[in-house]
C-alpha cells in the first residue's frame, strides 16, 4: 500500500489530503504519549509519512516517560527524534523522585543511569535540609552516597545546631554540646564522639566550627590531635585560621607553641608578624623571647625593634621616676 493509494482511500471517506496528514501526525503524538513507539515506526513505514517531532511535545513525552519509569521508550525516542531532553525535564524528574512521602532512591539511581545526569545541587541540598529537620539521617546518608554531593554549610548548621545537639546522650559524656566541647578540649573521647555523630548523620560540622576547632588546637598546643581531626572532617585548616593562631601565640609570648606549630604544618611564618612580635617584646623588655624567636625563624630584627627597645627603656625610666617621687 503506497501513499497515493492511502490518500485516495482517505478522500473517498471525506478526508482531504492535508486533513489526513494532520490526523496522522496527531496519531503519532498519541502513540508517542502512550509509549507505543513500535507502532510509530510501523505507521511511518505503512504510510510513508514520517512523524514530525515538535520540541514541546517531545519534552512533554520525555517527562511522562521518566515519571512512569518508561526508560527504554525514553532512550528509543531520543534515538528516533535526535532531540535531547532539556535539563529542566531531567531535574523535575529527580525532584519528583526525591520529594515524595518516602524517597524513591531506586528511582533516583535509575534516573541517573538513564539520563547520565545527577540531581542538581539545589534539589539535593533542599532534600538534605528536609531530612535534617526531621532527623532522618539514614535518608540523608543514602542520598549523599548516591549523588556524591556533600551537604552544604546550611545543612551542617542545621545538623549541628546547639539545641539539637543538647538533646543527645553521648556514650561517655553528659548531654553537653559537642561543638562547644571541641572548642574547649580536644581529646580522643571528643573526637570519637564527633566521628560517631558524622557517621550517624552523614554530615560534617559547619566550616566555622571546623576552623574554630583548629584554632583551639593551635592555641592550646594540642597538635597531636590535628591529623586525626583533619581525617575526620576532611577539611584542612584555612590560611586565615593558621595566621590568626600564629599571631595569637606570639601575642601571648607562647614561642615554643609557635615553633611547634610551624614544624607541624611545615610552614614559614610571615616576616611581618615576627617583626611585630619583636617590637612588642622589645617594648616590654622581653629580650629572651626575641632571641628565642630569632633562633626559630631566622628573621633578623629590623630598626623598628631597636626603636621599640629604646622606647621601652624610656618608659621604664619615666615609670621609675614617678614611683620614686611617690604620691604628692
Amino acid at each position: 500500500m503506497d501513499l497515493e493509494t492511502i490518500l485516495v482511500r482517505a478522500e473517498s471517506k471525506g478526508l482531504k489530503s492535508d486533513e489526513f496528514k494532520r490526523l496522522l501526525q496527531d496519531k503519532y503524538i498519541t502513540l508517542m504519549r502512550e509509549g507505543r513507539l513500535n507502532d510509530v515506526t510501523a505507521l511511518n513505514e505503512l504510510t510513508g509519512i514520517a512523524p514530525v517531532y515538535h520540541e514541546e511535545i517531545l519534552q512533554e513525552v520525555y517527562a511522562r516517560y521518566l515519571r512512569e519509569s518508561k526508560y527504554d521508550e525514553f532512550k528509543k525516542l531520543i534515538g528516533m527524534s535526535s532531540v535531547q531532553p532539556t535539563e529542566q525535564v531531567i531535574q523535575e524528574a529527580f525532584e519528583t523522585a526525591i520529594f515524595t512521602p518516602q524517597v524513591d532512591f531506586w528511582k533516583v539511581e535509575q534516573l541517573m543511569n538513564v539520563t547520565e545526569s545527577v540531581p542538581g545541587n539545589k534539589i539535593v541540598q533542599r532534600a538534605y535540609l528536609s531530612f535534617a529537620e526531621k532527623e532522618d539521617y539514614s535518608s540523608l546518608i543514602e542520598l549523599k552516597q548516591i549523588t556524591r554531593i556533600e551537604p552544604c554549610d546550611e545543612v551542617s548548621k542545621k545538623v549541628y545546631s546547639r539545641d539539637k545537639l543538647q538533646t543527645l546522650r553521648y556514650r561517655s559524656m553528659s548531654p553537653k554540646n559537642l561543638m562547644d566541647m571541641l572548642l574547649t578540649r580536644v581529646d580522643n573521647d571528643v573526637l570519637c564522639e564527633l566521628t560517631e555523630y558524622i557517621n550517624l548523620t552523614g554530615v560534617k560540622p559547619p566550616c566555622d566550627d571546623i576552623q574554630n576547632t583548629y584554632l583551639s588546637i593551635f592555641k592550646t598546643g594540642q597538635l597531636s590531635f590535628m591529623s586525626e581531626f583533619t581525617q575526620i572532617v576532611k577539611t584542612e585548616p584555612s590560611q586565615e585560621t593558621i595566621q590568626a593562631a600564629l599571631e595569637y601565640l606570639l601575642s601571648q609570648r607562647e614561642v615554643q607553641k609557635f615553633s611547634n606549630m610551624l614544624l607541624a604544618l611545615n610552614i614559614n611564618p610571615d616576616r611581618e608578624i615576627v617583626q611585630q612580635a619583636y617590637r612588642s617584646y622589645a617594648l616590654g623588655g622581653y629580650v629572651g623571647e626575641i632571641k628565642e624567636l630569632k633562633n626559630i625563624t631566622g628573621v633578623e630584627p629590623d630598626e623598628k625593634v631597636t626603636d621599640a627597645l629604646v622606647e621601652g627603656l624610656l618608659a621604664d625610666r619615666r615609670r621609675n621616676y614617678t614611683d620614686s617621687r611617690g604620691p604628692r
